[in-house]
């Protein structure tokens, strides 16, 4: 009885194709060997699906001589007719003279050395400068120097007013300005409102001039300069206590307790509801403990007062 591979070759000399393909699919996928590969790419349609069939067999076995010799010569093939023609090769040389000479790589490497060394030079300047004018500024903010309020003035492009008189914070009897009859009101500033409702005794109500949330044991720090205000809003709950910190760093900074106050959500002065003492003796501090009588945002105020109240400083409030 004739082997699989005798019926194979059988049915591809009768012309057979596509059932000696069928053949041998079946055969591949039950014992695939050497010489069942290179039957099957001697039926293939293309030249890829025969270099595939004989890569199969020479990884099955390596020193199968007809499936060797059928890939080099494939591969051979394939080799020149990736090739262009020599006309193409020498219409494509450059003409005499136009090519320049390779540079020399050492000298390549020590150039591209010198530019890497200039460019990182000049990034370490650049840094240092960078980290020269930030030490500075922090510094000058730290002693309470106008200097940084200047620099901050002239980039924000608002200035401050830092005029002499009692900070008045929250809403007050009737139109919200001091409670003083006949008390006459100037006209608004255009660059800080902090002094468009000053009244009579020389006092005026304290407009922020930035306001944002606050949120319990996340500290803030923050500069403020002569004649700003700053706002945090603090969202609290009926019948709860909170507790408020406010630190100044600034050597100047000795009576903040004149400049701050805490509000309740209707805008009116909480201190009555507020225990108020200080961390330090100095001044530069503020410590509130406040009875909640109505959920909403509280607020707490910063007035900016030369020698008072100015400089970097951090607040930070906890729930009781």
């Amino acid at each position: 009885m004739p082997d699989a591979l005798t019926i194979v070759r059988e049915e591809i000399a009768k012309g057979h194709v596509v059932r000696a393909r069928k053949i041998l699919r079946m055969l591949l996928e039950e014992t695939p060997t050497a010489p069942l590969w290179y039957l099957a790419s001697t039926i293939c349609e293309t030249a890829e699906q025969e270099m595939g069939c004989l890569k199969n067999a020479l990884r099955i076995d390596p020193n199968h001589l007809h499936a060797r010799e059928r890939y080099i010569e494939l591969k051979k093939v394939r080799r020149e007719e990736m090739m262009p023609p020599l006309m193409v090769l020498v219409d494509d040389l450059p003409e005499p003279g136009s090519v320049k000479p390779a540079p020399d790589p050492f000298t390549s490497k020590r150039l591209r050395r010198k530019r890497s060394q200039r460019r990182w030079a000049m990034v370490s300047l650049i840094a240092g400068v960078t980290m020269s004018i930030s030490s500075t500024y922090f510094v000058l903010t730290m002693l309470g120097s106008p200097i940084p309020a200047q620099i901050r003035a002239i980039v924000s492009g608002q200035s401050g007013n830092d005029r002499a008189g009692k900070p008045v914070f929250g809403n007050q009897t009737g139109s919200g300005q001091l409670n003083t009859p006949n008390a006459p009101v100037p006209p608004v500033s255009a660059q800080n409102e902090n002094y468009s409702a000053e009244a009579a005794a020389g006092g005026f109500v304290v407009h922020p001039n930035k306001s944002e949330p606050l949120q319990a044991e996340k500290p803030v720090n923050d500069v403020l300069d002569p004649g700003f205000a700053h706002e945090y809003l603090l969202k609290a709950n009926k019948g709860e206590e909170i507790a408020i910190a406010v630190q100044f760093f600034s050597p100047t900074a000795h009576k903040v307790a004149n400049n701050m106050a805490v509000l309740d959500p209707d805008g009116y002065n909480a201190a009555s509801r507020c225990e108020r003492g200080s961390i330090l003796t100095d001044g530069s501090s503020v410590t509130y403990v406040c009875k909640i009588n109505k959920s909403g945002d509280w607020k707490l105020q910063i007035f900016g007062h030369s020698g008072e109240s100015t400089g970097v400083y951090i607040v930070t409030y906890q729930r009781m």
